[in-house]
């Protein structure tokens, strides 16, 4: 499975760089996110994954992945902060 991520990861920006002198930015998006949603619903339907039953299972799901994606843009943060501070990232001339 993380073979499968790496290769949809390492593709996206090929797709991105042929895509976008065609599309406009917001329909290309709502393009990718209906397609992730499709294979999502279809992988959860393969493995017969469970759904919350009721309002609460939907609240208490939803605060994991928002954790996660938060702490993912926060790393990305320090990192871009600590790497522009560095002196790693040279100013273009």
């Amino acid at each position: 499975m993380s073979g499968l991520f790496v290769l949809i990861w390492a593709t996206g920006f090929v797709v991105v760089r042929y895509a976008a002198p065609h599309a406009e930015q917001l329909t290309f998006l709502v393009i990718r996110y209906l397609g992730v949603v499709a294979v999502m619903a279809l992988l959860a339907a393969l493995f017969r994954a469970p759904w919350p039953a009721d309002r609460r299972g939907w609240r208490t799901s939803r605060w994991p992945a928002s954790a996660s994606r938060l702490g993912f843009a926060g790393v990305g943060l320090v990192v871009s902060a600590s790497v522009s501070t560095s002196g790693l990232v040279w100013p273009r001339c």
